[in-house]
């Protein structure tokens, strides 16, 4: 069954790149650049909220963030 189904996905996404592929290559790599760099300047907008005096809102952001930036490490003695 979950072959089948895989089968289907896989050629559902097949269709859909042939058929988007034209449109995506009728964009310059030039032009992707101040959009990337628009929408980091937007995304950087919620650091000016922080309260960066304030070290207990800080510790919150840091603890929010630094799971997410780290992976976990497996000890080289697991079998």
């Amino acid at each position: 069954m979950y072959t089948t189904i895989n089968m289907y996905i896989f050629i559902y996404l097949l269709i859909h790149i042939y058929t988007y592929v034209f449109i995506y290559i009728q964009v310059p790599p030039w032009a992707t650049g101040p959009a990337l760099i628009t929408v980091g300047a937007m995304m950087m907008r919620g650091l000016v909220d922080i309260k960066w005096g304030n070290y207990g809102e800080v510790q919150i952001l840091q603890s929010q963030l630094a799971p997410k930036c780290t992976t976990p490490k497996y000890s080289r003695t697991h079998p």
